[in-house]
């Protein structure tokens, strides 16, 4: 096998996460490095059984606020299923880079594992839990206490919280998770399941907050009182669920399903310089990435050997060149890279940043923007080494992009920042064969963030050789700005 990389990832995350095995008196340390605020963020992502967890939780709270004793420790002690597992995609959720890295982990690993900065997407917790943690930070103290005021005024809500319990217990804590969990004791807000929810009367207070509206349009997609009659009891709704679950391959608020398509990619491979090597094998992955998309029926156009003007007015002028008429764009950039861009066949880089400028147009503000990146971003210079069978893409320029105002966009690249990534020069590269392999398989069956997480998966398992060095490499969801799933059509090759 002859190879080529352009990512090497030094760390395993599922071989160090396997290592760990948080005791009881690691979690005494953990808490101890933790506020009570922090506590009780970590406990609502955890939590089960969201209807009846308010109590215990409360308690807990004012203990460990009075006596300062320990609160995850006794909500565990129940034999909570997965608890290490919640346990570190909370703490990452939540952001605590302190912990993690007593832990002995890297927050940029666990980030990658549990697509943290993904909304919709879990691998343990509740996601409805999760959009509304995020809905928690992401209110300004005055917008928390205007929901809160809202809320307590509410006639729906007066009329279910009549022994005025609320007022007694919550007044003075502006914690909104806590008034959250008891919002869902009562009844005013639940969660049914991972894709159920009764959302309805918080949603109307929200849409007060501008800079909220893609939190909003995810828990949205979760709420389904509007076919059920009345809000009724937890089991009565979880009982309409069961009845009335929609089932594979129809249509579901939450997963949008794709009819048509649009796949451009921007293969780069003959370097006018002779600071970057040719990309042998890179033609395999363009082969790959057309009967891919093919399959699924999209339009697909490859160009190639692109200067940087070249490629910024390609991508800037898609919408004319191709229309609009399409549910989802496919973006594939095949190039040589640097920590925060690529490098164009006139050997000039091309920031991601200006890539995501060019493509998130006006006139494609409805579509789905997915960007397929197979490159290097990591500091070593692209050439081969001595006629190895591996090579190494890379540049030591880093560029900030700033893409988290891009709506219905995402990023999906072949490795981390800093890091190379490999390609084979017969059979192409690690990362778009196994793309290509795992929607070909599982397009029809997996949402998109599904495949993305067993591409991930796959990835983290791979290892090739370079000068008698075992490396690996690991891809990254760079930027998740989407506003729902989606599916993609039926694969016929």
């Amino acid at each position: 096998m002859s190879l080529v990389s352009d990512a090497i990832s030094h760390m395993d995350v599922e071989t160090n996460m396997a290592k760990k095995n948080i005791t009881v008196d690691i979690l005494e340390k953990i808490e101890n490095d933790l506020d009570i605020d922090d506590i009780i963020s970590i406990l609502f992502l955890m939590a089960s059984d969201y209807k009846n967890v308010f109590p215990k939780v409360f308690e807990l709270y004012c203990k460990a606020k009075e006596y300062g004793t320990f609160v995850i420790i006794e909500v565990v002690k129940d034999n909570q299923e997965n608890w290490e597992d919640k346990l570190l995609e909370s703490i990452c959720i939540c952001n605590n880079r302190k912990v993690i890295k007593k832990l002995g982990l890297r927050y940029e690993d666990l980030k990658k594992y549990y697509l943290s900065n993904c909304r919709l997407y879990t691998k343990r917790l509740n996601p409805i839990a999760k959009c509304l943690y995020i809905l928690c930070e992401s209110l300004t103290v005055e917008e928390t206490k205007a929901l809160l005021h809202s809320v307590k005024e509410d006639k729906i809500f007066l009329s279910i919280d009549k022994d005025k319990k609320y007022e007694a217990m919550l007044e003075d804590i502006n914690q909104l998770e806590l008034h959250l969990l008891y919002w869902m004791n009562i009844g005013y807000i639940s969660i049914f399941s991972a894709k159920e929810g009764n959302l309805k009367d918080l949603l109307k207070y929200l849409n007060a907050f501008d800079d909220i509206k893609p939190i909003i349009r995810d828990l949205k997609c979760y709420d389904r009182n509007r076919n059920i009659s009345s809000a009724g009891t937890f089991e009565e709704a979880t009982s309409f669920c069961r009845t009335n679950a929609i089932e594979p391959g129809y249509s579901d608020e939450s997963i949008r399903q794709i009819k048509k398509g649009l796949c451009v990619i921007i293969n780069e491979i003959n370097f006018r310089g002779l600071q970057y090597e040719t990309r042998f094998g890179t033609t395999v992955d363009a082969d790959a990435l057309l009967k891919t998309f093919r399959g699924f029926g999209f339009t697909v156009d490859i160009v190639e050997n692109l200067t940087k003007h070249e490629i910024l007015s390609t991508v800037r002028n898609l919408s004319k060149q191709f229309g609009c008429d399409y549910d989802c764009i496919f973006l594939c950039v095949l190039s040589h890279g640097y920590k925060g861009g690529i490098i164009a066949v006139d050997e000039k880089e091309v920031s991601i940043e200006s890539i995501s400028n060019a493509f998130c147009c006006p006139e494609f503000s409805k579509i789905i923007k997915i960007v397929i990146i197979q490159a290097c971003q990591g500091k070593i210079i692209g050439k081969v080494l001595n006629h190895d069978s591996v090579t190494t893409d890379g540049l030591d320029e880093s560029v900030t992009a700033d893409i988290t105002a891009r709506m219905n966009f995402c990023i999906f690249m072949s490795t981390l920042q800093g890091f190379v990534s490999l390609r084979d020069k017969r059979e192409g590269s690690w990362f778009i064969q196994e793309l290509c392999n795992i929607l070909q398989r599982n397009g029809r069956k997996m949402s998109f963030f599904k495949c993305v997480t067993k591409i991930i998966e796959v990835m983290q398992n791979k290892r090739g050789t370079i000068n008698d060095n075992c490396i690996a490499q690991l891809p990254e969801l760079l930027s998740c700005r989407l506003h729902s799933d989606f599916e993609l059509p039926q694969y016929n090759p």
